[in-house]
């Protein structure tokens, strides 16, 4: 028996105008049948739904998520926890919006097999899928922390809206206002620019000598944290917390290596993502980091898409693969999916290259961190220019063969918009390296 999954079959749980999760029944023996599937509701997996349809207006679309929340936002999940603004307003769609643009739901559930010669997924709740064509936005999940003592304590981490139900509820709750983040990236400074706010003491574990070394100097990394010290965060450069012990008033023993043990009231762990890549494996598509594409965002297997943290690109313009773990990329690589998945199928339009200079920003208790374009030199290859005052500002330049691959940027935002543009056209920076070098003049003027 052929049953469409109709848009209607979503329903809102509770009905509740401050509440979004979603039910679904469980049709664990329909074959469903779609010219559209995606895995993975996020950004990238919604934006391409809406894009196809926007090109497409018969296909017939569906989503499989694991999460049984209609889209949200993450980069706004920090404004909730820190009371900014309702949950409700995390929410950007409605059970209705997919209804409204034909997109069947089906929420709660991931795939389990992909069967990329017969076009068929199956899923964990039983339901067997056929699609024409596939996008694979699955995105990642927090890496594993492995310490002695961890597993019995509610340790934070933070990417879901769940996880941020979670940390609101630990900071109102906690037995001290001393706080341990481990990790020494962006998610490092969501926690800490939360946990500030609310009196927190936050004692900062990085495994390396400097914040967000090697991707900064020893002047950057000082420039974040002597800016950090003076609101009350207390770094412990290569340390490494060995064991974790709860008391019965809710507070935590810390161990670090190398250290005095110390209580606290809360442990919040940010080291990265980490991508679960064994269902891919062994069908011919290519992965590596990620599941490798071409420009297209096109798999090595025909009919295939990937977009989102996932997606590991040819970047058209850096020429190499890059694999790039933020919302505004994920909702790019989206849009350009969800158009060459419709051109493939309808055959009316052009496919789209991705072309994109991917970027991340986060303000920190008034101070502005920019990420932009390709900032690894793993390979020692790359020229790196540094200019501050120290006291106001610091950026990064990476430079590859006289071209402009990457830049880091604190409290200089304005200078985004030209180094952008340098990267993206691939503008010889040899004209402009006098004021690459010299802390007093202006990008914006001097570069245009």
């Amino acid at each position: 028996m052929l049953f469409i999954y109709h848009p209607l079959h979503v329903i809102l749980h509770n009905i509740s105008a401050k509440s979004y999760t979603l039910t679904s029944k469980n049709y664990s023996m329909a074959d469903i049948h779609t010219d559209y599937l995606i895995i993975g509701g996020g950004i990238a997996g919604t934006t391409a739904a809406e894009t196809i349809r926007e090109h497409d207006g018969e296909g017939l679309i569906a989503i499989l998520t694991k999460e049984d929340q209609v889209l949200y936002s993450r980069v706004m999940l920090p404004e909730y926890i820190e009371g900014r603004i309702h949950r409700e307003n995390v929410f950007l769609r409605t059970a209705e919006d997919y209804a409204k643009n034909r997109i069947n739901l089906f929420v709660s559930d991931e795939a389990i097999v992909i069967d990329v010669v017969r076009k068929i997924v199956e899923t964990q709740k039983g339901k067997i899928i056929y699609f024409k064509k596939l996008l694979l936005a699955s995105g990642g999940t927090p890496k594993p922390w492995h310490v002695p003592g961890s597993d019995s304590l509610p340790i934070i981490r933070f990417q879901t809206i769940n996880d941020a139900d979670a940390f609101r509820k630990q900071i109102s709750y906690a037995p001290l206002k001393e706080a341990v983040v481990v990790g020494g990236g962006f998610i490092g400074l969501e926690y800490i620019n939360t946990l500030l706010p609310h009196g927190f003491t936050v004692h900062c574990f990085l495994q390396e000598s400097g914040y967000w070394h090697p991707y900064m100097d020893e002047t950057g990394s000082q420039f974040i944290e002597r800016y950090l010290m003076e609101r009350g965060v207390i770094f412990h450069h290569e340390r490494e917390i060995i064991s974790l012990a709860g008391n019965e008033d809710g507070t935590i023993n810390v161990q670090a290596r190398g250290e005095q043990a110390f209580i606290t009231g809360l442990v919040a762990v940010g080291i990265g993502i980490m991508r679960d890549l064994t269902l891919f494996t062994g069908l011919g598509i290519e992965v590596n980091r990620g599941i490798k594409t071409n420009s297209y965002l096109e798999a090595s297997v025909p009919d295939i898409w990937v977009a989102g943290d996932i997606a590991e690109y040819y970047d058209g313009i850096l020429e190499k693969y890059m694999l790039i773990g933020n919302w505004n990329n994920a909702f790019m690589q989206g849009y350009v999916a969800g158009i060459n998945m419709a051109a493939s199928l309808t055959g009316t339009e052009k496919k789209k290259e991705f072309r994109h200079v991917a970027s991340y920003a986060i303000d920190i208790q008034k101070m502005h961190v920019t990420f932009l374009g390709d900032i690894d030199d793993e390979a020692h290859e790359k020229e790196i220019i540094t200019r501050t005052d120290d006291k106001t500002y610091y950026e990064r330049f990476f430079i590859k063969n006289d071209f402009l691959t990457g830049a880091i940027m604190i409290n200089k935002f304005e200078d985004k918009t030209v180094l952008e543009r340098l990267i993206r056209d691939k503008v010889s920076v040899t004209p402009y390296r006098p004021y690459l070098t010299n802390p007093r003049a202006s990008l914006k003027e001097s570069i245009g």
